[in-house]
């Protein structure tokens, strides 16, 4: 169990590192954005409009990576209480045998 979390938490550590790289990146194209319409002529807006798109998808798909993430950290951590959860249900089946055993005429 000590290894699955250790694993997620490893994952998520890339995750988040890839994540900052990745809003690194946007915020230099969005930079770059701002500086191409200072500067551009008109009838350049399509082309502006275009980048700006593309950067958005690119913002939204570093989210998408970043809530995957999340799920599979939480479906870690809920695998994780599951496993507590049978053990305790098998240690208490085996105090209900020996109770009902102890309690059974010889």
């Amino acid at each position: 169990m000590m290894d699955i979390d250790d694993a997620l938490g490893q994952e998520n550590l890339k995750t988040t590192l890839i994540a900052d790289q990745g809003s690194d990146a946007i915020l230099d194209t969005a930079n770059q954005i701002e500086n191409q319409v200072a500067v551009s002529t008109p009838g350049s807006n399509p082309y502006v409009t275009a980048q700006t798109q593309v950067a958005n998808l690119r913002c939204q798909a570093y989210m998408q990576k970043m809530i995957a993430a999340e799920l599979r950290q939480e479906a870690g951590r809920i695998a994780h209480d599951n496993v507590l959860v049978k053990r305790r249900t098998s240690s208490l089946a085996g105090i209900n045998g020996l109770i009902s055993g102890s309690l059974t005429p010889r």
